[in-house]
């Protein structure tokens, strides 16, 4: 039987202390740690390990004492992470990226020098999930995860020992190859063990994967059975490449200008041979000379493919709402359409499903990201805490049965927060300043797709928008303010 105990690490060269967080496996005839490294030149460091305040001496100070142990390397496992070498061009995987000359991230096996070290903190069971049988991964997207980790342990190693955070897994690669979730990754964080709710253990924290230009900023898990591989030098025998791709009705559509000047969105298959996604995923498409232009959208279901053209029939069926649907000219293979949502109300869990943040064109399954419904206008705009990024435009809404509520047309751009200047130039400057908000989605509810399509099925070319609808999406005040004052007597 397995036991693992958490654990704090700390690399000390001649100028530098880096940090990581980690756990100690223990068995019944052999005791090791193990951690993830992203520092170059590994081998020149001091390595020490540390297990809480519970591994003071026993007085009555023990509380504030903090052993470290000195550590060896008794194995140093390089990760392959060319499985995710589409992402190079637009994506940093921190600290790696952080660190002066560092090329590689390593899966370590440490064992303390000193003989005998007494540990007093209890150990617990390491159950191990048992991943990537013959291609498939019994870690669902949309499962719920924590980690156990030792952030900001180069700063202090006490206050947040044992720390706790939950999430869930937005991402499988393929059959368990990495998985991406929406936790924030907190500084020294990698090597935290990652665990269901039920407590078995899917992997490693491996790092932070964060979109170059902000959009995304996710946590990359290495799965437990490539750790138990890399330690054991065998290859991993029982995945396949690509893993199982599940039917999806929420499919990525890529445009292209013959340039390699590509862009890409998301669109739903909303009824029999009719598409929608997002005006602005489309207009480029829409706007092209014939041509000069192409657009495909790719199936989930194999390497199937729809290519548009101007024989389909793409309608915009108001300049006030970011919809577009696309009646596709061809007939095309029955699909798995969507299910639309009879009710749904403030506080509901629900999900997004896109293909926002990158495109994996070898292995086409969607983004999950899970959060509750924040607010409703009736038939107008859901907001939702489920995140979006970068190509998730034109992506689902959906509730926790698969049923679908909205098509997604935004987050949010916010103003940052900055301290008051003097200088004119400086405020302007810092007027311009924007982040974006991936965990407010605004979504068009499916009652107003509805109402569209049937519009467009009268013959309607154009379909009146309630004004009101019209400035909400505009994010203009459609209502009147009266201040009341206190009556004078």
């Amino acid at each position: 039987m397995l036991n693992y105990t958490t654990a704090a690490i700390k690399f000390i060269d001649d100028s530098t202390t880096y940090a990581s967080s980690g756990i100690q496996i223990t068995t019944s005839d052999d005791c090791y740690i193990v951690t993830i490294s992203h520092i170059p030149s590994i081998f020149r460091s001091r390595i020490y390990v540390n297990f809480g305040p519970a591994d003071g001496p026993g007085d009555d100070d023990s509380a504030r004492v903090s052993l470290w142990h000195r550590c060896k390397i008794s194995r140093e496992c390089p990760v392959d992470i060319n499985e995710l070498s589409f992402l190079r061009r637009e994506f940093a995987i921190f600290p790696r990226d952080a660190i002066p000359g560092s090329s590689r991230i390593s899966l370590l096996q440490l064992r303390i020098i000193e003989a005998n070290v007494n540990i007093t903190k209890k150990p617990r069971p390491l159950q191990i999930m048992h991943q990537a049988v013959r291609g498939r991964s019994d870690v669902v997207v949309g499962a719920k995860i924590q980690v156990i980790s030792s952030p900001f342990n180069a700063t202090n190693s006490m206050l947040f020992h044992d720390f706790t955070s939950s999430a869930s897994i937005i991402y499988d690669f393929g059959g368990g190859a990495f998985y991406l979730s929406d936790m924030k990754y907190l500084d020294d964080m990698h090597g935290g063990v990652v665990l269901t709710l039920e407590g078995d253990a899917v992997g490693l924290v491996l790092g932070n994967l964060r979109k170059l230009n902000g959009d995304g900023d996710v946590v990359l898990i290495l799965p437990w059975f490539k750790i138990t591989h890399l330690l054991s030098r065998a290859e991993p025998s029982t995945r396949q490449q690509g893993g199982e791709v599940q039917p999806t009705n929420v499919m990525p559509i890529l445009i292209s200008d013959g340039r390699n000047q590509n862009t890409w969105g998301t669109c739903v298959w909303y009824r029999p041979q009719v598409l929608i996604t997002n005006a602005h995923v489309i207009s480029p498409f829409v706007n092209s000379s014939r041509g000069s232009r192409s657009a495909k959208v790719v199936l989930s279901m194999g390497n199937a493919t729809i290519s548009l053209s101007h024989r389909d029939r793409i309608v915009v069926p108001s300049r006030d709402l970011d919809l577009a649907f696309i009646f596709l000219h061809e007939k095309q293979l029955n699909h798995h359409q969507i299910q639309p949502a009879s009710s749904y109300r403030v506080g509901d869990n629900v999900e997004t499903h896109s293909f926002g943040l990158f495109l994996n064109e070898g292995h086409l399954q969607p983004l999950i990201s899970q959060g509750i419904i924040n607010q409703i206008y009736p038939q107008g705009m859901i907001i939702s805490s489920a995140s979006c990024w970068n190509g998730s435009s034109g992506g689902a809404l959906m509730n926790t049965q698969g049923e679908f509520l909205g098509l997604i047309c935004s987050n949010a751009e916010v103003a940052k927060p900055r301290r008051f200047q003097e200088d004119e130039k400086e405020e302007a400057k810092a007027k311009a300043e924007s982040e974006r908000m991936t965990d407010l989605t605004f979504v068009l509810p499916v009652e107003m797709i509805n109402y569209c399509y049937d519009q467009i099925l009268n013959g309607v070319t154009q379909v009146p928008v309630d004004s009101n609808i019209a400035d909400l999406w505009k994010l203009k005040p459609f209502h009147t303010e009266i201040l009341i004052e206190p009556s004078k007597l």
